[in-house]
């Protein structure tokens, strides 16, 4: 066994006598603070937090997919020949599509989407991270096997909700038909949000063309049903796309956005627009239910 020579055993002994000195010397400043520093009075007043501010009113954006450039570009693309050729020496030829609608270009809470052909180009635009992006089922049940996720484009037009992230609106409900499932051309599909305690309902509508105010179809039908019974039940509708509401010569494909409250004077519908890379965009951008 190795003997430590008298002077090692100064060096070994050292760092505790420093560690002692430190402690005293933080003693001794620990004091001086509490003598400068009385404690408060027994009956001094508690300080409560700030409350967070309440959140702002509910943004509404509906947005006909399918009549956006990029879409009808995509479209094209895949009816076209192929833009590759495998025989050699052959040209490259490419295919250029309109700028494609990025997720910062959405500024809304609630977007109510129809004519949908490519639901991976959805999830892209709205991620997980901050939406919550609902398909109607005939996502699953009419479009072709694969094309839910795997393939590019389709021929079949589907409806989704998207909800953003944020405090004081929650979805309470998963996504519901409107009109009969097994219909040919239902007139959409709805879910049930929580907006500061108050119940409401967020419809997204794509009624076939030939509905009109004058001649009511089936999926007319449905919507007007479904409308009384959520009236009945004292529920907020807001209720976007294709609808049957009286629009201006120059509203953009029909698209519009409809919000009613019981109780309360309902905005004035908002009427879709050409806004550039969307297509048919209708904004109601300030309601409170």
């Amino acid at each position: 066994m190795r003997t430590l020579r008298p002077s090692h055993r100064k060096q070994w002994q050292k760092p505790a006598g420093l560690a002692l000195a430190v402690a005293a010397l933080c003693g001794a400043m620990a004091a001086e603070a509490a003598a400068d520093d009385p404690a408060p009075a027994p009956d001094a007043a508690v300080v409560e937090p700030t409350p967070r501010p309440p959140t702002g009113p509910l943004k509404i954006m509906s947005w006909n997919v399918g009549t956006s450039p990029y879409a009808m570009a995509m479209r094209k693309i895949k009816s076209s020949t192929p833009a590759w050729r495998t025989s050699f020496g052959a040209e490259r030829r490419t295919v250029e599509a309109p700028a494609a609608p990025q997720a910062s270009d959405i500024d809304a809470d609630v977007v109510l989407l129809q004519g949908i052909i490519n639901p991976r180009a959805m999830r892209r635009l709205f991620p997980a991270r901050k939406w919550r992006l609902m398909f109607s089922p005939r996502a699953v049940e009419a479009l072709p096997k694969g094309s839910v996720f795997t393939a590019p484009v389709s021929s079949v037009e589907v409806e989704a909700i998207a909800v953003r992230y944020r405090e004081g609106l929650r979805i309470t409900g998963r996504v519901e038909m409107i009109g009969d499932p097994v219909a040919a051309s239902p007139a959409g599909i709805a879910v049930r949000l929580a907006e500061k305690g108050r119940t409401v309902w967020a419809a997204s509508v794509a009624m076939p063309k030939s509905c009109t105010p004058d001649a009511p179809c089936p999926a007319s039908a449905a919507l007007l049903q479904w409308r009384q019974q959520h009236a009945a039940a004292g529920d907020a509708l807001i209720v976007g796309g294709r609808t049957e509401i009286a629009a201006p010569a120059a509203t953009c494909n029909g698209n519009s956005i409809e919000a009613v409250a019981p109780g309360s004077l309902p905005p004035p519908p908002a009427f879709g627009e050409n806004s550039g890379i969307f297509g048919c965009l209708a904004v109601m951008p300030s309601w409170q239910p």
